[in-house]
């Protein structure tokens, strides 16, 4: 190899390692912003992609009011937004999407002990059902338990679509229909909700007409705020307020890559 090749060879691995340590070093500052994180599931016997163990939700929370960080509601923020509060120097929100039954008996209590609020998304056609769309069929919450929940003060309740499909095909008329039917069993079932919307799946139509639609649809029915997954921190204020984006956290991360993802948003170099 000539002298040219390990000079560009030096060069490249420099390049590498300066952007492995501006991604992942703790040493460099986090971009300043809104993170808002992403969980589905708990348990107390395993963990895999959707599913997190309580031990690690537990560990999780407490490092976020550890760290600095103010957990606060979708509420809290539109107040922020409007002026009427202002918001903490390192804000984080805390979701929690589908309405598993296990979000009652296993989340809740460690949000208690850390005095942390969290919002829920409901995909209202299944509510006291199971979870038929990832072939677990674990239970969800009851309307009951949703009602019992909301008069706490650890929890807030958002829109996750009717029939929990990806809106990434859908047409305009499909979108309208199944967001009338969500929001409409909400209205209907005495549970107080914050008038936020969670995407299935994190998709967005693809559509432009449709996607347009949708927009004018949260405009009219007073939509606040509407959330993808983008694995990126939010400006403050928002640059799309229907499109913010949320990080993933999976029960198989590392608590490395759960700190990551709070800090940075994501773990991808690109």
């Amino acid at each position: 190899m000539n002298s040219s090749a390990w000079i560009y060879g030096g060069i490249a691995c420099l390049a590498i390692l300066l952007l492995l340590a501006y991604r992942y070093g703790f040493l460099v500052p986090a971009p300043k912003g809104l993170s808002i994180l992403l969980y589905h599931k708990v348990s107390s016997r395993h963990s895999d992609a959707l599913t997190i163990s309580v031990e690690r939700l537990d560990r999780e929370l407490a490092y976020i009011k550890s760290s600095g960080y103010t957990p606060i509601s979708f509420s809290e923020l539109k107040e922020s937004l409007n002026g009427r509060r202002a918001l903490p120097a390192k804000p984080v929100v805390v979701t929690f999407d589908d309405g598993y039954l296990s979000t009652y008996e296993l989340a809740y209590p460690l949000l208690a002990k850390h005095g942390i609020r969290a919002t829920v998304f409901l995909p209202t056609a299944f509510i006291g059902g199971v979870a038929g769309w990832d072939g677990a069929n674990e239970p969800l919450m009851t309307w009951e338990i949703i009602r019992k929940l909301g008069e706490t003060r650890f929890f807030e309740f958002g829109m996750h679509s009717h029939r929990h499909d990806s809106y990434e095909h859908y047409s305009a008329a499909q979108a309208e229909t199944d967001l009338l039917q969500c929001l409409h069993a909400l209205e209907d079932s005495g549970c107080a909700f914050t008038r936020v919307f969670a995407y299935p799946y994190g998709r967005m139509p693809k559509n432009p007409s449709a996607d347009h639609a949708m927009r004018e649809f949260f405009r009219l029915h007073d939509i606040d705020f509407a959330v993808r997954i983008g694995s990126r921190l939010n400006a403050l204020p928002p640059k799309d307020i229907f499109g913010m984006k949320r990080a993933a956290v999976n029960g198989t991360d590392t608590f490395w890559e759960f700190k990551t993802k709070l800090r940075k948003g994501r773990i991808k170099l690109f």
